[in-house]
């Protein structure tokens, strides 16, 4: 519940033999609330791959590298969910993290594809908000889910 997961994409979710999405790879993870197991904002979170970080946790934006948040992590889940709807990674046509870090800078996001409905397609963009603060909570997000009949 207190646990920013810090490093969300594909190859950190699993399927279960349920078909359930389960998560791996807390490396990055950090717990609210204690200053111990805080993640470090080192130049090592600008090497993270831009393609399913949140921009201020890249440090664009503000200059400054930020702690991922649960709110940087709905961020990725946005880019996650992409993949899922539309079978394709978000920025595929950029070939590396320098690419999509000068369209991050300009506040743009992944061009949306034609096998996108409009209910996902305002999920992903809310997930994606430039102002961490405009991005949905976790629960907002497990409720729109649902009601995709997924």
């Amino acid at each position: 519940e207190n646990v920013v997961h810090g490093d969300l994409h594909p190859a950190n979710v699993l399927i279960d033999r349920k078909g359930n999405p389960r998560l791996t790879d807390f490396g990055l993870a950090t717990i609210v609330g204690d200053p111990e197991l805080q993640w470090g904002t080192t130049t090592a979170a600008r090497e993270l791959n831009a393609r399913w970080r949140a921009p201020e946790v890249l440090g664009i934006g503000s200059g400054e590298v930020t702690c991922p948040t649960f709110m940087s992590d709905i961020y990725s889940l946005g880019c996650v969910i992409f993949l899922i709807i539309s079978g394709d990674k978000p920025w595929k046509e950029k070939r590396n993290s320098g690419q999509i870090s000068v369209e991050l800078s300009n506040k743009a996001t992944p061009t949306r594809p034609e096998n996108i409905l409009n209910v996902h397609w305002n999920l992903i963009q809310k997930c994606w908000s430039w102002d961490p603060t405009d991005r949905p909570e976790s629960t907002d997000v497990l409720e729109c889910i649902r009601q995709f009949g997924v």
